[in-house]
């Protein structure tokens, strides 16, 4: 046998460079599964030491990693927003481009870094600041494609009723959707009657194809799905959650979900015929919102929209929940405690306590790893029956991990409020 293909047969068997890509917000599907992870049988008692650790400037975007090159967002000092490119295996600096991006969240405690996660199509990528400044960028060389400015195009132009000082259409703690490419569209959350509430670019040049809706901006961002017989956008506006069909941005359905200050953040989780939504402050007066399955059926040309089931102990805020083997975890943020709940009926299977309120979740070679904020990551059994934990590890000792990490393969990417670390868990197996 040539080593040619004992090299594909390697790589196919152990999840090759492009099979282990994590190009864009939760992963290769945007559901927070990891393919191709190689994670170890037996798991270290005690930290390891990073692969590698830069320092990086302020901001909450995730990284993400295709073709062996790590994409990220930062704020630097001063007004200077950065996409940044790094080598995935040794974090050299590929290449940047900085641009000068005014920005002031109204309030302090969303910070003035970026917020989005870039996304990687092959030769682009797709990179939204916190003040809207769109680029896209072509992912080899940094070099502009071409950009738009979403505060000086579309928002500004009507204030909130209610906040005289708060714009109507923009997100009042920094744009924070990720965008979603498909095929030769980008779609975006972008607000307000100008851009619509979800609208759709073209990838090649940044014209506008199509725009749904005139609702406010959403913190959230919206993936992609064949529900009903029926290809569909499925996501948060500022106000609901909404089917769009595919082919032309048209609302197919519609969910109302007011929540505190319109800060609808979760991304939705689609499992079978149901679609999971997510987001627990809500409005005063209006009804409590706890996870929510909704099953999407036809009727006479139309869409029917039912509440299949409600958890009550799963009441997530900022972290999205993942679907996995027949089952949904997440965190509850009032109770800090990870959540299993059943797909099917929506029963808790279980729940597990000393987690902290804010995380992220990936699920990944028959495990569960929970990024919390204060730096530790619990590894535990996807077990439907029990919480069984393998491993926690103290990953950030600075703290303030909001950023979602990325699992590439063996190499797991972690970003605090400091530095931007990388650990290698391929290890002794």
């Amino acid at each position: 046998m040539n080593r040619t293909l004992v090299t594909a047969l390697v790589l196919g068997l152990c999840g090759g460079v492009a099979r282990a890509d994590w190009p864009q917000w939760r992963g290769p599907s945007r559901d927070g599964i990891a393919v191709g992870a190689r994670l170890p049988k037996v798991w270290p008692r005690r930290t390891p030491a990073p692969s590698w650790k830069i320092a990086i400037g302020e901001g909450y975007s995730s990284p993400v990693v295709a073709a062996g090159r790590l994409y990220i967002m930062s704020r630097e000092a001063g007004d200077t927003e950065v996409c940044l490119c790094f080598a995935a295996d040794s974090g050299k600096e590929l290449w940047r481009h900085a641009y000068q991006a005014p920005y002031k969240p109204s309030d302090p405690r969303a910070g003035k870094g970026p917020k989005s996660t870039p996304t990687v199509d092959g030769d682009l990528v797709f990179m939204l600041g916190a003040s809207g400044k769109f680029h896209c960028l072509d992912s080899k060389s940094g070099k502009v494609v071409w950009q738009r400015d979403f505060n000086a195009e579309f928002w500004g132009v009507e204030k909130d009723p209610n906040d005289p000082n708060d714009d109507a259409w923009s997100p009042c703690c920094g744009a924070a959707t990720s965008p979603l490419v498909d095929g030769e569209r980008v779609i975006l959350p972008v607000g307000g009657k100008k851009a619509g509430g979800v609208t759709i670019f073209n990838k090649r040049n940044g014209s506008i194809l199509a725009k749904s809706l005139e609702d406010r901006s959403s913190y959230a961002s919206f993936v992609v799905a064949s529900l009903a017989g029926e290809r569909q956008f499925i996501g948060f506006t500022g106000i609901r959650m909404v089917g769009l069909r595919a082919s032309d941005a048209a609302l197919l359905w519609d969910f109302p979900f007011r929540v505190k200050w319109d800060q609808t953040v979760c991304t939705p989780v689609v499992w079978k015929d149901l679609v999971i939504v997510a987001g627990e402050r809500h409005v005063k007066d209006e009804p409590l919102r706890e996870t929510t399955a909704l099953r999407i059926e036809p009727l006479r040309g139309a869409f029917t929209t039912t509440v299949a089931w409600v958890n009550k102990d799963l009441r997530a805020y900022l972290c999205s929940p993942v679907a996995y083997r027949d089952c949904l975890y997440g965190l509850n943020e009032k109770r800090q405690q990870l959540v299993c709940v059943d797909l099917p009926t929506g029963k808790t299977r279980w729940t597990g306590d000393n987690f902290y309120s804010n995380g992220s979740i990936i699920a990944a070679d028959g495990k569960i790893l929970v990024m919390c904020q204060d730096g530790q990551l619990f590894v535990a059994e996807a077990n439907p029956e029990k919480l069984v934990l393998h491993a926690t590890l103290q990953l950030s000792d600075a703290g303030d991990v909001w950023a979602a990490p990325a699992l590439s393969g063996a190499r797991f990417f972690v970003r605090d409020r400091k530095h931007l670390y990388c650990y290698d868990f391929a290890g002794p197996n």
